[in-house]
């Protein structure tokens, strides 16, 4: 089989008859959504959104992503190889062709942008465009109120009035005191130390002894660090959507968050899956994790907050829950909550994110309702960086046994209906440091003893073989 052809001549559906009843009201609305996207995995939830003649996607990668999207007929601009240096949806925004798109666009009517993170510089280079708000508009809250929630050391503080359980903590100057036998005898150990920020699990530290305090510090003795009591329960994660100040916060379904399997991890408390449904929880603890992420939502409500966001939390020893993060933004979880949604004949709350920015009619479209679970794997890359090859491809099996590379399938919602498993690895040519994502392996179903062990198995094996005709990156 001729790999390379099989990568570039896959075709599929250009859309359906039937449409969801976002697409229907995006459509009257009549303007254009640009989702700017690093991963255009990430842009999936874009299908079946809106007409095809309105949406834009301006990708870094070039991955098999991009040929679902346009197979349903979502244009797409892949820009990352005319690009360097430090990837950012700022930088791919920057861009002359990307500029030229979006201006082609708002001259014809209005442009709102989606991204995954937003940050002050591209809502500065949104504002430079020089049209006016109401014509090209960021759909993300003010990044400066995103920006608290999301900083761990803050986020305690500003969540305090709103009957949210969060563990006990302390924010210290480890130059200052107090020593680590102190904090050792306060909070026992284990313990926990985060900086401000970092991004699945790289800011965390599970403090066992002197050695690993020390680690922990690093060269940060004279930034603050949130040093925190460990619990050691199920972890949980809720997206939800803040919709107004009228309206109370919608939460979607609660997932178990797998979280420091060594398998597939090198961070002791880093995220490498979830099971939508947490199916191993008890019903009054998913009930009072989608309470504490309800009031979480209230609290970035009172923030000015709109949009979608993300809560982790930990079960605690009573079956009760305590919250240890807030990421007020799109999550890693985006694309596949979408398809769950649709499985479950719910709307998106990706879509309801969209409508509550762009001050479009939602009031009917808030229930929730239960579904089978899903299980999406994560394998994070150990060791030294490594550059796939320029083709890497994904893959569907109806039956785990027979599960290989290629050729290449599409994730849809129909497959979450099935015993399928549906393999994506990075986009190809793409530099993966230690710690990120080298491939994620989606499963309808819940994770039994059995399936962890295949399931990684097969993950592992599948990543292996396109690592093995990958090169070391440039110096």
């Amino acid at each position: 089989m001729d790999l390379n052809q099989e990568y570039n001549n896959v075709s599929g559906p250009k859309g359906d008859e039937k449409h969801s009843e976002t697409w229907c009201r995006l459509e009257k609305w009549g303007g254009s959504l640009v989702f700017l996207a690093l991963d255009p995995f990430m842009a999936l939830p874009f299908i079946d959104l809106l007409p095809r003649s309105q949406a834009l996607v301006i990708a870094w990668d070039e991955s098999q992503a991009v040929k679902q999207l346009e197979a349903f007929g979502v244009e797409v601009l892949v820009l990352g190889q005319e690009l360097e240096g430090k990837r950012s949806t700022a930088r791919l925004f920057d861009h002359s062709r990307a500029r030229a798109a979006i201006n082609h666009r708002a001259r014809r009517g209005s442009v709102g942008i989606l991204a995954f993170k937003p940050d002050a510089r591209l809502e500065k280079a949104v504002a430079s465009l020089g049209f006016d708000r109401d014509r090209v508009k960021l759909l993300a809250a003010d990044v400066s109120v995103a920006r608290r929630f999301e900083n761990k050391l803050k986020f305690p503080e500003l969540v305090k009035d709103f009957d949210i359980p969060v563990p006990s903590y302390q924010i210290l100057k480890p130059s200052c005191g107090p020593d680590f036998v102190e904090i050792a005898e306060g909070f026992g150990l284990p313990f926990v130390a985060q900086s401000g920020s970092g991004f699945s699990g790289a800011g965390t530290h599970l403090v066992h002894d002197l050695q690993s305090w020390s680690d922990a510090v690093g060269s940060r003795a004279e930034k603050p660090l949130k040093v925190s009591r460990f619990l050691n329960g199920m972890s949980l994660t809720l997206n939800g959507c803040v919709l107004g100040r009228d309206y109370d916060p919608v939460v979607g379904a609660v997932m178990e968050q797998l979280t420091g399997w060594d398998e597939l991890t090198p961070y002791p408390l880093g995220s490498c899956g979830n099971v939508w449904g947490a199916p191993g929880c008890p019903v009054e603890t998913r009930a009072a994790a989608t309470n504490a992420a309800m009031n979480v939502g209230r609290a970035l409500k009172e923030h000015g907050f709109i949009g979608h966001f993300g809560v982790d939390l930990v079960v605690k020893d009573d079956g009760g829950v305590a919250v240890i993060e807030c990421n007020p933004r799109f999550t890693a979880t985006l694309p596949v909550d979408t398809l769950n949604s649709e499985m479950r004949g719910e709307v998106p709350l990706f879509h309801l994110h969209v409508l509550a920015s762009l001050g479009l009619d939602f009031d009917d479209l808030l229930e929730r309702k239960d579904g089978p679970p899903v299980t999406q794997l994560i394998y994070r890359h150990r060791g030294n960086p490594l550059r796939l090859p320029a083709r890497v491809w994904s893959s569907i099996s109806p039956d785990g046994d027979s599960l290989s590379l290629g050729p290449m399938s599409f994730l849809t919602a129909d497959h979450l209906c099935s015993d399928a498993a549906f393999f994506l690895p990075a986009a190809g040519g793409r530099q993966i440091d230690e710690g990120k994502e080298s491939a994620r392996l989606i499963l309808a179903g819940a994770l039994t003893d059995e399936r962890r062990i295949w399931a990684i198995e097969r993950l592992l094996s599948l990543s292996a073989s396109y690592q093995e005709s990958s090169y070391p990156p440039a110096s």
